[in-house]
C-alpha cells in the first residue's frame, strides 16, 4: 500500500493527470465565455479586418498581382476562404496547392482538403510533394500536408495590398 502512494505510483500519476486536465478544462471553459462575450458576432468591418491581418502575418507577397496563404490549419484555411468571397472574390478565381510529404496517401490528402474549403478538383493544382522518411518525420501539426490558397488577379491584389498599406501609414507608426 505504502508503494501505492508513493510518487511513482502510476496508479496515483493518472490519477493527478485526469485531475489537473479536468481543472484545465473547467478553467478553458470559463476563459472561452468571457472571451466569446468581448467578441460576440463581427460585423463585415471587423471580419475585413482580422482577415487583413491574418493576410499581413501569414500570406505570400513576394508575386506581384497574386495573394495566397498557406496553412495546416483548416480552420484558417476556412476563415481564409470567407474573407476572400466577402471582398468579391469569384470561386473561379481560387485555385489550391497542397504541399505534402511522399509518404502521405495524397489521394486521401486531396479529398480531405476538398472537403475543408468546399472546393472541387478543378481547383486543385498538382500538389507538390516533399520527399519524407517516416521514420525520422512527425507530422505533428502538418497531419494533412500544408493548404495553399491562392488568387491570381491584380484588381484583388492591389486592393488588399492597399488596405495593409492603410493600415501601415495609420497604426503601424510610433
Amino acid at each position: 500500500r505504502i508503494n501505492d502512494l508513493r510518487a511513482k505510483s502510476p496508479i496515483r500519476i493518472e490519477k493527478f493527470r485526469n485531475t489537473m486536465s479536468k481543472k484545465r478544462e473547467e478553467r478553458h471553459e470559463k476563459v472561452y465565455i468571457r472571451v466569446a462575450k468581448v467578441i460576440k458576432k463581427m460585423s463585415k468591418r471587423e471580419i475585413f479586418l482580422s482577415g487583413l491581418f491574418l493576410y499581413w502575418g501569414e500570406g505570400g507577397k513576394t508575386k506581384q498581382y497574386s495573394i495566397s496563404l498557406s496553412n495546416t490549419d483548416p480552420h484558417m484555411i476556412i476563415f481564409y476562404l470567407e474573407w476572400l468571397r466577402d471582398i468579391g472574390v469569384p470561386q473561379q478565381k481560387i485555385k489550391v496547392r497542397l504541399h505534402l510529404y511522399s509518404d502521405m496517401d495524397i489521394e486521401i490528402e486531396t479529398q480531405f482538403w476538398e472537403t475543408v474549403t468546399g472546393l472541387n478538383k478543378n481547383h486543385f493544382q498538382k500538389p507538390h510533394i516533399k520527399k519524407s522518411d517516416s521514420k525520422k518525420i512527425t507530422y505533428r501539426g502538418f497531419g494533412h500536408g500544408t493548404c495553399n490558397i491562392i488568387v491570381d488577379d491584380r484588381d484583388i491584389s492591389e486592393y488588399v495590398l492597399q488596405g495593409l498599406k492603410y493600415l501601415k501609414n495609420n497604426y503601424g507608426k510610433r
